[in-house]
């Protein structure tokens, strides 16, 4: 019988990474990075719009001081740019405030304010020196009387350009009283709506604060290049850096049509219907009203204390 060979033993591992000998552990693989989160939606173009209509409201309006406890605030621009529905937003503010406001309503095209509104302060005539002798004549006795003074200009009208031209210290007359001048100017989506101010800007017209008052239902559907054309003007471009105006974007009010028609001021329209104070509208349209005032809040919290 021949010998069968000697199995040789079995090689140890070399101590080392693969070895557990000397007390050292094995070394495994990483698990790959976690992949990132997958964000859901997208941006909506109006909300990315209206944030940044607010962060820039905050940064600009923080550098204008408005000390004066009583204002003078002109309403003017094109027509259909929201003049009209601005000063009944804020009128009805101040008076459920029980501010004391005088209001006068200039525009001899279409002077509609008082439907709205009681009280309200009109020229015997609408010749351009009745206008112009009514404003000076209403300011000069409400400013050091603690009154704030809200003047609503026709699209187009000419009487604040001869009150300019005629009175160049017109500004500087109003804030001696103790007021302060705030320019509220409405504008559409067309960069022809700039005009009128430019043509006020040209005479000499430096009022203490402006607002540029962006009416969004100018516009279709809003994207972040809604106005574009408008921002990149160099005229807007100025009074933005140099003189701190502030642009407010307005929300566009779904139900303008039917609130015009029973002829409501806005406080009256979102209020609960009682026995003494019924109110035309149905429940949903109170409750589009409520949140376009609501809306409007937020808009102009930037410039709150610019209307009180």
């Amino acid at each position: 019988m021949s010998e069968q060979p000697t199995p040789e033993p079995k090689s140890k591992p070399a101590a080392g990474k693969d070895s557990n000998s000397g007390g050292q552990f094995p070394t495994f693989r990483k698990p790959p990075p976690k992949p990132p989160e997958i964000k859901l939606g997208r941006p909506l173009p109006d909300v990315t719009l209206r944030e940044e209509f607010a962060e820039t409201a905050r940064a600009q309006a923080a550098k204008v001081a408005l000390t004066a406890k009583v204002k003078v605030h002109l309403f003017i621009g094109r027509g259909r740019t929201g003049k009209t529905t601005n000063i009944r937003y804020h009128a009805a503010n101040l008076i459920k405030a029980r501010r004391n406001i005088i209001v006068l309503d200039a525009d001899r095209t279409n002077p509609v304010l008082a439907q709205y509104l009681n009280d309200i302060g009109m020229p015997e005539n609408y010749t351009d020196n009745a206008i112009a002798t009514f404003i000076l004549e209403t300011i000069v006795e409400a400013v050091p009387a603690g009154y704030h003074v809200l003047i609503d200009f026709g699209g187009g009208d000419t009487s604040l350009y001869n009150i300019i031209r005629e009175m160049p210290d017109f500004i500087p007359r109003i804030q001696e009283l103790g007021g302060a001048v705030i320019a509220n100017y409405a504008i559409g989506a067309s960069v022809d709506d700039l005009a009128p101010l430019s043509t006020l800007w040209s005479l000499g017209f430096r009022p203490t604060a402006t607002a540029f008052l962006f009416n969004e239902a100018s516009t279709g559907a809003l994207q972040p290049s809604t106005f574009a054309s408008i921002k990149e003007h160099s005229f807007y471009r100025d009074l933005s850096a140099k003189h701190n105006a502030v642009s407010i974007l307005i929300p566009r009010l779904g139900i303008a049509d039917i609130i015009e028609s029973h002829r409501l001021n806005f406080v009256e329209a979102a209020s609960i219907a009682t026995a003494e104070q019924p109110n035309p509208l149905t429940l949903f349209q109170q409750m589009m009203m409520r949140g376009w005032l609501t809306n409007m809040e937020k808009a102009y919290e930037p410039i709150a204390g610019w209307y009180k």
